[in-house]
């Protein structure tokens, strides 16, 4: 599992608003810059934030950004 990247994600949503819009509109595309694995690619796309606070032990109010938007748009 590659933590930091996906922390390097999480912590990008925080600071980048265009990134989060990119990650609205088109997820998938968006994260392939970035080497995942499958697992954590699935929990950003999908705001699985129980998944990620299980597999990085815990996440800061900072981290949870993106999964706070993506529940928000009601978008599945």
């Amino acid at each position: 599992m590659c933590k930091g990247t996906m922390k390097t994600v999480l912590d990008k949503c925080s600071e980048d608003k265009e990134f989060v819009a990119k990650l609205s509109d088109n997820c998938p595309e968006t994260l392939k810059a970035f080497n995942l694995t499958p697992e954590e690619r699935c929990a950003i796309i999908e705001g699985d934030i129980t998944w990620a606070e299980k597999h990085l032990n815990s996440l800061t109010d900072k981290e949870k950004t993106w999964f706070k938007c993506r529940l928000q748009q009601e978008r599945w």
